[in-house]
């Protein structure tokens, strides 16, 4: 070793003083991590001594960084919120590594850049640390660290995903590996069903456990083809589950509405202190146009036009504005320490026939006439037709004036409440919306080539906005895909993610999150293009896979997620819903179209426009699975060369590719199931072929369900044997719904087969495995008595 390096273990650290977030947890970081890099403990002091001295903390919190400000040996008067600075000195002789930035969130995140400099690596998942070195030196440092994206953090959505399996310990750790990633904003996209937001209205509390399921903890949806959260009944890879209900632990016994609101408070509140405690501030969102159905017998009556959102209200129903003031009211009385509340503009497109609504839908329609052109130009492959699009629009008009009124109640409430506005896929609306309200209120927006603008996301509509905070949600997961690995870093830098900050202004990104695990290298890219707006998809994989894997596989690692990236493309960017949230594939929808069949013994129920869909589907499986072999002779020729460390993440890649691949198969046996089915009917009415080529078709098709049946277990095992997180469960649980719905399909045509055998036809056929009964009547939601009277 020169005589001028200098060994981290030998450094005195000097922080500041105090307990204020997110020091004392940053304190405890340092500590943890030093002793896995060297081995030993990390020395604390009190002032700069002879030897190497680390401070760390800002001129306001530390005496030492104070001091030097004033000597002008260190200048921040540039440095931004977030930014910091890492600068070695002489300070009186003695040799000093300031950490430090305008505040201690930024001090924490300069601490983490500095273990970076020393080979750390943070993930969304885990860390990844070189091997211990007890005489590791500290390099000689001046780097800045700056970002101008002010929102940096993720976009946490419940609502059928995995993340809504995660406990409050799940949770503390993704806040770990937030603030290491140097995340600042957790924003929670809550729906009307979940225990998270709750409220009265004429004294009535909200009723939750309707659209929802109570086994679930009132988290995950109940009325999309699911009948049961019971661990029990699962049938496959049950060993990594280790809870009763597929809940978060801590609404495993939930029993009734009132305990699971209570619950979802306590846990929120929980999060949201230890997210500050992080550094990290929570916005908390809700949908002003709907209600809970229990309330929807005191507002005019809607259609149910969509389950997922309980009751749908009249934009012009001034009871609603009572609701939602009573909403906002219990939120800031809940959760004091929230930064925001955003209020969602409605995701899809529901009518308010209403004459008073369409009345201002009318006065209202001119002024929109950029955003519909915008529509049209951006949105208009996927929604062709102008008569749709003029009506999708109608009704966001319904929808703007709905969150305008709402503003309004909430300025009232709390004159200076931070609100922000958030759209799924509507930045048309931008324009409009950037005219029509304050500009202190930021833009919240998910866009992607993936979704519905088939060119490309429009983020150039954001450069419109000229005093106003504008903020990205891209996915880090797509929904329709929740079975496979998702590699989208082509898809986010053909979108312009990290290149938005500069082209069109916008202040950050709050990536989509479901999954941690199998999650890193999209969430990884994202963080550090907001810190690194030159970063590129081809430079980044070489230092992840480098990282990760070691340089002799890094090769092998790179073209496997090329691969994997090509794959994503080829099947249009959302996996052509091979598994998507809270619903089943098309290939076990048809399955439930058997169970009210009135014509049974004669013919299939599937249209031959449904069928040319699952051939469309089984082409695009099959060129997948290739792909997906193809990625996987590159990973298993990088076990050969990975160094120990990546061993276990390389072999977790592995399976769940193996899994998902398998997945695939069980799709095109069913596929193939459905034809043979079919075709049996055509059989029988041929006259010389009858009824005994029909029994040998039928014999076919149960040996192509038995097929599926298996396939679909052997995925299930395969999805448990790799799981790493709580968020791993639901692929686990979504297979099982596989062997649900081939054991259903079996059941059901070993009836049919047994009619043409001459054999008892009625045997059990458990739908109600799967596709469970309603548990009240989907539509029949009453409103109040002057409904008639208002013509609709």
């Amino acid at each position: 070793m020169k005589s001028s390096q200098v060994l981290l273990k030998n450094a005195i650290w000097i922080f500041s003083k105090g307990t204020q977030s997110p020091l004392s947890w940053y304190k405890t970081e340092a500590r943890k991590i030093v002793a896995k890099l060297t081995g030993t403990q990390l020395s604390v002091g009190t002032k700069t001594s002879s030897g190497f001295n680390i401070v760390v903390g800002s001129p306001d919190s530390n005496p030492i960084v104070k001091q030097a400000v004033k000597d002008d040996l260190l200048d921040i008067s540039d440095l931004g919120r977030d930014d910091y600075l890492l600068q070695q000195h002489q300070v009186d002789g003695k040799r000093v590594l300031f950490i430090t930035g305008e505040n201690e969130t930024a001090c924490m995140y300069g601490l983490f850049a500095f273990f970076e400099t020393l080979g750390c690596y943070f993930l969304i998942s885990k860390d990844i640390y070189p091997p211990k070195n007890p005489q590791l030196v500290v390099p000689e440092l001046n780097i800045t660290g700056i970002t101008k994206s002010s929102w940096r953090g993720q976009f946490v959505a419940n609502c059928g995903t995995p993340s809504a399996l995660m406990s409050i310990e799940d949770y503390e750790k993704m806040f770990n590996q937030m603030a290491k990633l140097r995340f600042n904003k957790i924003y929670y996209y809550h729906f009307e069903h979940e225990p998270f937001l709750d409220y009265s209205y004429k004294g009535e509390r909200k009723i939750t456990g309707d659209v929802t399921h109570l086994e679930s903890g009132c988290l995950s949806l109940g009325r999309f083809d699911q009948n049961t959260y019971k661990v029990s009944d699962m049938i496959a890879g049950k060993g990594p589950f280790k809870r009763k209900n597929l809940a978060p632990m801590e609404f495993q016994n939930v029993k009734s509405s009132e305990e699971a609101l209570d619950k979802g408070q306590g846990f929120m509140q929980k999060l949201i202190s230890l997210a500050k405690s992080r550094g990290i501030a929570t916005w908390i969102s809700f949908d002003p146009a709907f209600v809970p159905l229990n309330m929807a017998k005191y507002l005019r009556r809607m259609p149910r036009s969509y389950e997922l959102y309980s009751a749908l209200t009249s934009f012009t129903d001034p009871v609603v504005d009572v609701m939602n003031a009573n909403r906002i009211k219990s939120i800031l009385k809940a959760y004091p320490d929230i930064e925001g509340i955003s209020l969602c503009i409605t995701e899809g497109f529901y009518e308010d026939k209403y004459p008073e609504s369409q009345a201002i839908i009318n006065e209202e329609w001119p002024k929109y006439k950029k955003s519909f052109a915008l529509l049209r130009k951006h949105w208009g492959k996927h929604w062709p037709g102008i008569e749709g699009q003029t009506t999708k629009m109608r009704a966001d008009i319904g929808f703007v004036e709905r969150v305008k009124t709402t503003i309004e109640t909430a300025r009232e409430i709390k004159a200076d409440l931070p609100i922000s506005v958030f759209t799924v896929c509507k930045a048309y609306l931008l324009t409009h919306l950037d005219k029509v309200l304050p500009d202190n209120i930021p833009f919240i927006d998910i866009e992607s080539q993936s979704l519905w603008t088939l060119d490309g996301a429009p983020l150039h509509l954001f450069k419109q906005m000229k005093n106003r905070e504008c903020v990205i949600v891209p996915r880090a997961n797509d929904d329709g895909s929740f079975a496979g690995l998702q590699f989208n870093l082509n898809l986010y830098e053909r979108d312009g993610f990290v290149a938005s900050r500069k082209q069109n202004n916008t202040n950050g990104l709050l990536i989509q999150t479901t999954h941690m695990a199998g999650n890193d290298h999209n969430m990884k890219y994202l963080a550090t293009g907001m810190w690194d707006e030159n970063i590129t998809p081809s430079g980044f994989y070489n230092t992840y896979t480098q990282t990760l894997f070691g340089k002799a596989s890094a090769n092998n690692m790179k073209k496997a997620f090329c691969i994997l990236e090509e794959n994503e493309l080829f099947m249009g960017g959302r996996g052509m819903k091979n598994m998507p949230y809270s619903l089943n594939p098309a290939e076990v929808v048809f399955i439930k179209s058997l169970k009210n069949h009135k014509t049974p013994f004669y013919d299939s129920p599937t249209t031959s426009a449904e069928f040319s869909l699952l051939t469309q589907r089984s082409e695009i499986f099959k060129g997948s699975i290739k792909k997906l072999k193809n990625a996987l002779l590159f990973l298993e020729k990088a076990k050969k060369t990975c160094i120990s460390s990546g061993k276990k993440e390389l072999q977790y890649l592995i399976t769940k590719t193996v899994a998902y691949r398998t997945h695939l198969q069980t799709l095109l046996f069913l596929r193939d199931a459905h034809i043979y089915y079919a075709n049996s009917f055509s059989l029988l009415k041929d006259a010389e072929k009858g009824v005994p080529f029909c029994k040998k078709e039928l014999v076919k098709t149960l040996g192509l369900i038995k097929k599926a049946e298996q396939s679909a277990i052997v995925s299930a095992k395969l999805f448990s044997k790799c799981a790493q997180h709580t968020t791993d469960l639901l692929a686990i649980w979504q297979m099982n719904h596989m062997i649900f719905a081939s054991r259903i399909f079996s059941q059901y045509v070993t009836n049919i087969h047994a009619y043409f055998d001459g054999k008892e036809y009625w045997g059990k056929v458990d739908w109600n495995l799967l596709f469970a009964e309603d548990r009240y009547p989907l539509c029949e939601l009453t409103g109040s008595a002057d409904f008639d009277d208002r013509g609709v």
